[in-house]
This record gives C-alpha cells, sequence and structure tokens, in this order.
C-alpha cells in the first residue's frame, strides 16, 4: 500500500529561493550579477520579506553575496574554486563515461560524438 503521508507545502521563500537557485544554475543571471530584491518581488509579485530571506538561504549555499548596504551578487568563483571544480571533474567524468558506455553503448557514443561536434 502506498504512503498517505503528505508533503508539507513549500513556504514562499523556499519557492523564490528555489526559482532563483535555479536561475544562477541556469546562467540567466551572469556570475557577480547584481540581483535586485525589489526586481525580483516585483517579478515574482511577492514582497521583499520572502525575496530576502531566499536571498539568505542562497547565501548559505554560496550561491549569492550578501553585502550589506550595497546589494545581493550572484557568485563568482576564485581561482581556487575553479581547480577545485576541475579537480572534481577530472576524477568523475572518466568514471561516468565508462558507466555510461558499458550500460548503454550505443547511446553513450551517440552522445559524446554529438558533444565533441558541438
Amino acid at each position: 500500500m502506498r504512503s498517505l503521508k503528505l508533503d508539507t507545502p513549500k513556504s514562499l521563500s523556499q519557492r523564490v529561493m528555489q526559482r532563483l537557485r535555479q536561475a544562477i544554475i541556469d546562467g540567466e543571471f551572469a556570475l557577480g550579477a547584481a540581483i535586485s530584491e525589489e526586481m525580483v518581488a516585483n517579478s515574482f509579485g511577492v514582497s521583499r520579506t520572502p525575496v530576502r530571506e531566499a536571498m539568505g538561504q542562497l547565501q548559505a549555499q554560496g550561491l549569492v553575496a550578501i553585502r550589506p548596504q550595497v546589494g545581493s551578487f550572484v557568485f563568482t568563483p576564485s581561482a581556487d574554486d575553479i581547480t577545485a571544480l576541475c579537480t572534481f571533474r577530472i576524477a568523475l567524468e572518466p568514471r561516468a563515461a565508462e558507466l555510461a558506455y558499458r550500460c548503454d553503448r550505443d547511446g553513450a557514443i551517440a552522445s559524446m560524438g554529438a558533444a565533441i561536434a558541438a
């Protein structure tokens, strides 16, 4: 029997945070770009309070830097951040390619060919 447990509804600030997080990840905001609380609030049709709470959550995740009396900005990776990310990808990606090839040889070859062509 399936569980009858209800999912807890997401708060307004949680929904704002998730949408802003996705916008940052998708590059809708450039690295280092200012994010206006007022613009976000107007865009989402909400007050600035849930936007401010969302910005605090994004700061805790390292995606936003909040500078008092200045504003909120999308993070800018340091040279050390980029080195750490590249080191991680060098370790992870060959293994992922190997597993993809093992599980779906033709699909993996087609996907890699398309990525190389792009």
